[in-house]
C-alpha cells in the first residue's frame, strides 16, 4: 500500500491518477481537501503540513502503508520527509517541473528532501537539477482514437494550458498579429478574458482530444515547462506543433515539431504550417510510444525495487 501525497490538480493530477489507475499497487492519497488549510499560498502550504502530518501518520497507522510517495517538492515532498522519518518508510518524490526552479531560495531545502528519497522525474530536463530516473506522462491511444471531427472556424490555432502570465502574456502578441486566424484557448486563470482569443474554459478532457484533431496546428507559448504533457497529446493526435525551445519541450518535440522563440517567429510558422498542410506521421508515431501503461510499470518496478513493497 501506497501512501500518495499531492495537490491532485492541473498536470499532477492527471499523471498521479492515470499511473494509479494503471499500476498493480493499492494507494491511499493525501492531498489538500483532506485536511484544513488556510486559503492563503503561503499559510496554505504551511497548514497542509502541520494538519497533513497528523493525517498522515493517521493514515499510515490504520492502512499498512509500505511507502510514501510524495508528487512535488514543497510542501508534498517535505511533508513526505516528516513522514518518512517519523515512520521509518521508504521516501519516493516526483518532480514535476516548476517546484525545481521556483523559490530558488530554499534550493538547500529541496536538495534535502531528495537527499532523503528515491527520485523521480517527469522529464530527463529535470534530471539535470535533480539526478533521477525518469517516469515520463504518457498518453491513452484509447482516448486518441475515440476523438472525433468537430466543426471549428478556420485556420484554427489551438493552445492547451493555464491562463498565467508565465504561459499566455506571450500567446496575446501572437494573436493579435494573427486577426486572420481563429485561435483556440482552452484553460482557465488569472488572465482569462484577456489572451484575445476564442477562449473555452469548461471544455472536459474527452472533449479536448476533439480539438487536437480538428485544429490546424498546436502552440505552446509557455516560458518553461517539466514535460508538456498538452504538447504530447497534440503530436500523439497527428497535430502540427509550435513550441518554444524552453525546459523539457526541446526533447520532448526535438525534431517533430517546429520552435520559435519570438511572436513573428511563431507567427511565421503558423502561417507556413497552414499554407503546407505538412505531414505528421512521424511525429504522430513518435509521441505514441509514451503511454500511461508503460510509464505505470516502470513505475511499480520503482515500488517493487525499494525493498518493502
Amino acid at each position: 500500500m501506497i501512501l500518495t501525497i499531492a495537490k491532485l490538480s492541473g498536470g499532477i493530477k492527471q499523471h498521479v491518477l492515470n499511473l494509479q489507475s494503471r499500476s498493480k499497487q493499492k494507494f491511499i492519497n493525501l492531498t489538500y481537501s483532506q485536511v484544513c488549510t488556510i486559503p492563503l499560498p503561503f499559510f496554505r502550504a504551511l497548514s497542509f503540513l502541520l494538519f497533513g502530518l497528523f493525517r498522515g501518520l493517521s493514515l499510515i497507522r490504520k492502512n499498512k502503508i509500505d511507502a510514501i510517495h510524495a508528487h512535488y517538492l514543497l510542501p508534498s515532498g517535505l511533508l513526505g520527509l516528516f513522514l518518512s522519518k517519523l515512520t521509518r518508510k521508504p521516501l519516493i518524490v516526483t518532480i514535476h517541473g516548476s517546484d525545481a526552479h521556483k523559490l530558488p531560495y530554499l534550493n538547500w531545502l529541496k536538495h534535502i528532501i531528495t537527499k532523503n528519497a528515491k527520485v523521480l522525474c517527469v522529464s530527463k530536463a529535470l534530471t539535470k537539477q535533480f539526478p533521477g530516473t525518469v517516469i515520463p506522462n504518457g498518453i491513452d491511444p484509447k482516448e486518441l482514437d475515440a476523438a472525433k471531427e468537430i466543426s471549428l472556424k478556420h485556420p484554427a490555432i489551438l493552445f492547451v494550458g493555464a491562463l498565467i502570465p508565465s504561459k499566455v502574456s506571450f500567446l496575446s502578441k501572437v494573436i493579435s498579429q494573427m486577426p486572420e486566424a481563429n485561435f483556440y484557448v482552452l484553460g482557465s486563470g488569472p488572465l482569462a478574458g484577456k489572451t484575445g482569443g476564442i477562449e473555452l474554459p469548461s471544455v472536459t478532457h474527452s472533449e479536448l482530444f476533439n480539438y487536437y484533431k480538428s485544429c490546424d496546428c498546436f502552440i505552446s507559448t509557455s516560458e518553461w515547462e517539466g514535460f508538456g504533457l498538452s504538447v504530447l497529446e497534440a503530436m500523439a493526435s497527428g497535430t502540427p506543433v509550435i513550441v518554444r525551445p524552453v525546459g523539457a519541450l526541446k526533447e520532448l518535440v526535438n525534431s517533430q515539431g517546429t520552435f520559435a522563440s519570438t511572436p513573428d517567429e511563431f507567427v511565421k510558422a503558423i502561417r507556413q504550417i497552414i499554407k503546407t498542410h505538412p505531414s505528421t506521421t512521424s511525429s504522430k508515431k513518435y509521441a505514441r510510444q509514451f503511454t500511461w501503461n508503460s510509464s505505470a510499470k516502470k513505475l511499480d518496478s520503482i515500488y517493487d525495487d525499494i525493498g518493502q513493497v
